[in-house]
């Protein structure tokens, strides 16, 4: 992402502030908020890394900041 001078926050500024309530369906919106009230503000640093985690293959084959937007949207748009 560096190499793209993609920043990471550009996409985890609205995961966090909105605890992902923009992004993802409801059935997985409530087993999130679930482990957020339980475990603390942890688990949306973890839950974004294992975003990015599972779509490394994805984004390393993308040359442009928009295309790793793109894989990311493309992501959401899924769960």
């Amino acid at each position: 992402m560096e190499k793209n001078y993609f920043d990471p926050s550009q996409i985890t500024f609205q995961w966090f502030s909105c605890i992902f309530a923009y992004n993802f369906n409801f059935e997985v919106l409530q087993r999130l908020w679930d482990v957020f009230f339980i475990k603390g503000d942890k688990v949306l640093f973890r839950i974004s890394l294992a975003i990015f985690h599972l779509l490394t293959p994805k984004i390393l084959k993308c040359t442009e900041v928009s295309e790793i937007k793109k894989v990311v949207e493309e992501v959401q748009a899924m769960l």
